[in-house]
This record gives C-alpha cells, sequence and structure tokens, in this order.
C-alpha cells in the first residue's frame, strides 16, 4: 500500500487505509503522518462529504494518540471527529474507552451510553468499556448485563474479559490492537432519521394539563 502512495498521491482514501494498517503494524507515528497529510489534501479541495472524510481523520489520529498513551490529546481529536460527523459511532466508542483509562467511569458511562442507546452501536467494545465503568463504580447488575452483550457477540472476548466484577474492572486493558482497529463496527453511522427518533424518546413526555 505504501508503495502505492506516490503514484496516487491524492488519493485520500488510500491514505487512511494505509495509515490504520500502520496502526495495527505499532507504526503510529507513521500512521500519525499519513492522516495528517490525508487531512491537508481533504481540505484543500471541496471532497464530497469533507465534513465525514475529516471526521475520519481525527479518529484515527485519536486511536493512534490512545495507544500511545496520550489520553487527553486523544479525547480532543474524538471530540473534533464527532462536531464534524455527530452520527458517527466510532468517537463515541472511542471515548468510552480512553475515560476508561483515565478513570472518568461516569463519561465513560455518557459516552458508551450515547453510542448505544442514541446511534444504535453494536460494538463489543463499546459494552467492555461500559463493563469497565460500571464495575469501577461498583454496579454489578450494569456491569454483569455489559459483559452479557460482549458474550452475545464475541464469546472468546467475553471469556478473556473475565467473569466477576474484579476481573471487569480493567476490561479495557485487555483489548488488543486488532479488537481496536478501525472500524469497530461495519456500519459507521445509522440513518439520521433513527437518530432524530432516539433524541425524541429521550425528552420528557408533557402532561397534557391545562392552566387553570
Amino acid at each position: 500500500m505504501e508503495a502505492l502512495l506516490p503514484i496516487v498521491k491524492d488519493n485520500y482514501s488510500l491514505m487512511l487505509d494505509t495509515a490504520d494498517v500502520c496502526v495495527l503494524a505499532k507504526r503510529d507515528d507513521k500512521a500519525l503522518d499519513l492522516f495528517g497529510q490525508a487531512q491537508k489534501r481533504i481540505e484543500s479541495e471541496n471532497a464530497p462529504e469533507k465534513k465525514k472524510w475529516l471526521a475520519r481523520v481525527h479518529d484515527g489520529e485519536g486511536i493512534v494518540l490512545d495507544a500511545k498513551g496520550r489520553h487527553a490529546e486523544a479525547l480532543k481529536k474524538f471530540e473534533q471527529a464527532k462536531k464534524q460527523w455527530p452520527e458517527f459511532r466510532e468517537p463515541w466508542v472511542r471515548m468510552a474507552i480512553t475515560y476508561n483509562k483515565m478513570g472518568m467511569y461516569d463519561k465513560a458511562i455518557a459516552s458508551g451510553n450515547h453510542a448505544v442507546q442514541t446511534l444504535g452501536s453494536k460494538a463489543p467494545v463499546v459494552w467492555v468499556a461500559l463493563a469497565q465503568a460500571f464495575a469501577n463504580i461498583n454496579d454489578e447488575v450494569q456491569a454483569a448485563t455489559a459483559i452479557t452483550m460482549v458474550r452475545n457477540s464475541d464469546t472468546k472476548l467475553a471469556d478473556r474479559i473475565g467473569k466477576n466484577l474484579e476481573d471487569w474492572k480493567n476490561a479495557v486493558e485487555k483489548l488488543n490492537r486488532v479488537e481496536l482497529k478501525f472500524p469497530v463496527e461495519q456500519e459507521l453511522a445509522p440513518e439520521p432519521e433513527k437518530v432524530e427518533k432516539s433524541e425524541k424518546s429521550k425528552q420528557p413526555a408533557k402532561t397534557g394539563k391545562k392552566k387553570s
């Protein structure tokens, strides 16, 4: 893939795919360089769905920074990604994972719940993140529910995470780069109308009482 880059140097899609492979190969600095090149190329032209492509870039940068232990910087990239493309599931899932690494469990739960409840994420890793967050606030029922969701989609992963509350408290650390590779699920985003319906369902119901 790298050999093709000088030939098709304007192909930012190839740059991003190559960067993803570099992440898997633990060539993090090369991956960051490619994400940077792709961003410059996308910004320099009137690319179709420009905001979505930039969200893809920022998400990739966040993945690399998180893997390098630069969690605060990773969160900033995920924030940029979700602002560019609010329906994009990836950054919300990634934030749930990163917040766990930082010990910010309430924020991990909020991000994971948004990914699952609002955006319909089915990524096993988001349930791993929720399991860890709930375990660390000693909500064993919710943590066990999250692990059940992991088991329903990936039995081997669930077995590796463990079977009790103490095992789940460091669940995210048991994820490897293959399990965290881009994308974490097939569909990057739900249909916009599904997101709108989900948001409306969270609004408090009107009482219908008339003023006297």
